[in-house]
């Protein structure tokens, strides 16, 4: 269902822009369905921002199932907070003696362990749009005359979550200080965020413990 009304949200998007002609039902579900797989079968820089946006952050933040090669926050993740944000919601209505479990991936949780689930998941999630805000203003910076913020969204987005599209941004002539920003970004959607900040501290402190 929500690949369907992907489909179809996107279908109205490029009616609204007047790039139907040129975009079949098929096309558009390709957009969809393989905007984590870096199957690019048209000029994405055709695309109006609003059908970027909306590829963007359906598909590319969300990215892929958990354990994939994709990057993203996970689709494992944006159901966990959505479902913890109804839970939160409707621990307001029940009385103080109820049990306050939730259901989720086939199991029940108490609230001890949803909470330590929702604050990793919201954890992850905000450190992914923070780099994913900081390397889209150094993009604005570094990339060639002609594209926009939207652009620049796309193409940052589509590093971090190791999607493969650009619409054109990405390229053999780019800015050095660019490719070194994608780098990170690739491996950081790739190998995940924590880990690599785990990286980062061991080079910068080794594997001490250190007093927070």
């Amino acid at each position: 269902m929500c690949v369907l009304g992907s489909i179809v949200t996107l279908s109205f998007t490029l009616i609204a822009s007047d790039a139907v002609p040129t975009h079949s039902g098929r096309c558009i579900s390709i957009y969809i369905c393989s905007s984590t797989t870096g199957w690019q079968t048209s000029n994405m820089a055709a695309r109006d921002d609003s059908s970027l946006l909306f590829i963007v952050f359906v598909a590319m933040v969300v990215g892929g199932a958990a354990g994939a090669t994709v990057g993203g926050i996970k689709v494992i993740r944006a159901l966990l907070l959505q479902k913890g944000l109804r839970w939160q919601i409707n621990k307001v209505f029940l009385p103080k003696s109820a049990i306050k479990s939730v259901s989720f991936n086939y199991k029940r949780w108490l609230p001890e362990d949803m909470n330590a689930e929702l604050a990793r998941a919201a954890m992850y999630t905000i450190l992914y749009l923070v780099i994913l805000f900081i390397c889209t203003v150094i993009t604005v910076q570094l990339m060639p005359e002609g594209f926009t913020l939207a652009d620049a969204l796309f193409e940052t987005t589509s590093a971090q979550s190791t999607v493969g599209l650009s619409n054109g941004i990405t390229d053999p002539s780019m800015n050095p200080a660019l490719e070194i920003v994608f780098i990170i970004q690739m491996l950081a959607g790739r190998l995940e965020i924590i880990p690599l900040l785990v990286l980062a501290r061991i080079f910068f402190f080794g594997t001490k413990s250190r007093m927070l």
